[in-house]
């Protein structure tokens, strides 16, 4: 089943702003529904500083696809990223370029 616009940039800021916010993998898959980050830079434990969603999103495939802005502690400034959000069976955010 494809996701919405209304269901995905929701399920991103969870991510995103869970990550931002210090949380573990483990925390974030705990959450009510569960959210599964997959990402590099999360997995390493980078911290994340700020992040900005560029846009509205546009469908792909079942999912939903959006530009981000991440800054990354230690960066060299703010680096764009594509994530792709799916919804269901289950809230993942895959980032499309690791």
């Amino acid at each position: 089943m494809a996701t919405t616009a209304e269901k995905s940039r929701p399920a991103l800021d969870a991510a995103l702003g869970g990550w931002k916010a210090g949380k573990t993998e483990a925390e974030l898959k705990g959450q009510s529904p569960p959210v599964y980050l997959i990402d590099a830079d999360f997995k390493r434990g980078a911290k994340l500083v700020d992040y900005k969603v560029e846009g509205d999103g546009k469908p792909h495939g079942t999912g939903f696809r959006y530009d981000v802005s991440l800054t990354i502690d230690g960066g060299k400034g703010a680096k764009k990223v594509a994530y792709r959000v799916v919804t269901e069976p289950n809230t993942a955010i895959s980032r499309e370029d690791d």
